[in-house]
């Protein structure tokens, strides 16, 4: 592609490698060209097809059951079901940071200081 540039640029070795990929990447689009079509495992039809089929039903189960990020109240939500949780469960995530803050010093307090 850019030929001895790559040496100027980088040194002979990484010069070699990049042109050792240049030569890798044409013969790949030359045989694809001739031949079966070589692709990633998930560019396949089925693959594809499979993934439309989920995002769709993740679509119509958001409709159906409404989006629960959109929810504007407090309680925290279980997605599946949108029962409101525990409400000990919903202080203890909204509280989790300082909570780890408080166990570490306590374990630093205990384990390291003693």
């Amino acid at each position: 592609m850019f030929g001895g540039l790559y040496i100027e640029i980088c040194g002979p070795e990484m010069a070699r490698v990049v042109n050792e990929f240049e030569i890798s990447q044409e013969r790949i689009k030359q045989e694809q060209t001739k031949g079966p079509d070589i692709k990633h495992h998930e560019q396949v039809e089925s693959k594809q097809n499979s993934f439309v089929n989920q995002v769709q039903a993740m679509t119509n189960t958001l409709e159906e059951m409404g989006n629960p990020f959109l929810e504007e109240c407090e309680d925290l939500l279980v997605l599946g079901t949108c029962d409101i949780d525990d409400p000990k469960v919903s202080n203890t995530i909204r509280n989790i940071e300082q909570i780890g803050k408080n166990q570490y010093q306590e374990y630093i307090r205990d384990r390291v200081d003693n």
